[in-house]
């Protein structure tokens, strides 16, 4: 932290800024990190919690509830679940040779 506000105090607070959206925010992140950090089943994981920040940012309609924005179910404690029974994901899972069980990618946000 010391070096960062050295860094900020020398370059100014832009450049240091670009300088760190660069090197961590590379393609590599988008392409490889972000996606790993995706595979796992925990709801409170921060790559699952950016997701849906980027959901409500970008004003998306949820899946499955017509008219229903993503924001709208967070703000009403919309809960998560998976798309696809889990016994159907361990099936699936050993078919295709992959640990789907645990991907966040097929979670859904629904309104009770």
């Amino acid at each position: 932290m010391d070096r960062d506000m050295r860094t900020i105090g020398e370059k100014g607070f832009l450049p240091f800024l670009a300088d760190v959206e660069a090197s961590a925010l590379s393609e590599i992140f988008w392409t490889v990190t972000l996606p790993q950090n995706l595979e796992t089943s925990s709801v409170n994981s921060p790559a699952f919690n950016t997701f849906l920040a980027a959901q409500i940012h970008m004003n998306c309609n949820s899946m499955l509830m017509n008219g229903i924005k993503v924001a709208d179910l967070i703000t009403i404690s919309g809960d998560v679940h998976h798309i696809f029974p889990r016994s159907y994901l361990k099936i699936m899972a050993w078919i295709i040779k992959q640990n789907i069980i645990r991907w966040q990618t097929i979670f859904i946000l629904i309104r009770w």
